[in-house]
């Protein structure tokens, strides 16, 4: 019987190469492995995660649906396929691909702040708030939640919860290098500014 997917050590050198942002490189040993195991919904997640740090989305979603298609159980290709739809602005298809995710793992801290913020971009900062709320229910120093709660009090004019909320961010982890991070900081001092 021929394995679905490649081995554990193959998936390794992939994301190690995927974190140094060497996705051109991904992508090319994904589609040599391709030929090996075809129905390997592994691969076409790391793939469509590779090409949407291109900034290829069209391929993205391709290869997030293929993913899907090979195991429709898979939450984290439908919540990084709800991550493209948001990033091109289909928001109502990004907040379907999120509840698909969650359906599937309820637990799934990431889609349910992700669910927050495509809530929050239309407006809906109720359920945004709730998402982000639920979020930390199951991961509670999560900073990107604590973050997005800080920027939901800030467009309420609450600039001193805000605060409180980057100041939780910041120091839940004082040497996160993540762009979020870095937005803390950044949200701070326009609050900062405007009192």
């Amino acid at each position: 019987m021929l394995n679905k997917s490649p081995n554990q050590n193959q998936i390794k050198d992939l994301i190690s190469l995927y974190n140094k942002k060497s996705f051109h490189q991904v992508i090319f040993k994904i589609s040599d492995l391709l030929n090996l195991f075809p129905n390997s919904y592994l691969l076409f997640n790391i793939q469509g995660a590779s090409y949407a740090g291109l900034k290829d989305f069209n391929s993205a979603i391709i290869s997030y649906k293929k993913a899907i298609n090979l195991n429709p159980s898979f939450a984290d290709a439908h919540n990084n396929l709800g991550i493209i739809y948001k990033t091109k602005g289909d928001i109502k298809s990004a907040i379907r691909y999120f509840n698909k995710a969650l359906k599937i793992k309820p637990k799934y801290a990431e889609a349910l702040n992700n669910l927050g913020v495509a809530y929050k971009e239309l407006g809906d900062f109720e359920l945004a708030l709730k998402n982000y709320n639920e979020a930390l229910v199951i991961k509670p120093n999560y900073p990107e939640a604590i973050n997005n709660i800080g920027n939901l009090l800030r467009d309420k004019g609450l600039f001193h919860e805000a605060i409180e909320k980057y100041n939780q961010t910041i120091f839940i982890n004082p040497n996160f290098t993540d762009a979020n991070f870095i937005d803390a900081y950044k949200n701070k001092c326009e609050v900062l500014e405007k009192l």
